[in-house]
């Protein structure tokens, strides 16, 4: 399995007389078992924004009922 790097791990700030400086650090090195770990965070994302979609069609449904007395899909 082809692994991958990590583009950013994490960003460090320090703040001194200039003002803020940004530190970025690349130490992740992604293997096999974190490619696994990130597709569960992209199901997770995918099913948060399945249930999202399904509230808002809901609530588009029941504004419409309500204030038009009629469904909006017909």
């Amino acid at each position: 399995m082809v692994s991958l790097q990590c583009v950013f791990h994490s960003i460090r700030f320090k703040v001194n007389k200039v003002g803020v400086q940004w530190y970025p650090i690349f130490l992740c090195h992604i293997g096999y078992f974190n490619e696994l770990y990130l597709a569960y965070f992209k199901d997770l994302i995918a099913t948060i924004l399945e249930v999202f979609s399904i509230i808002w069609c809901e609530a588009l449904f029941l504004f419409s009922f309500l204030f038009f007395q009629r469904s909006p899909y017909i």
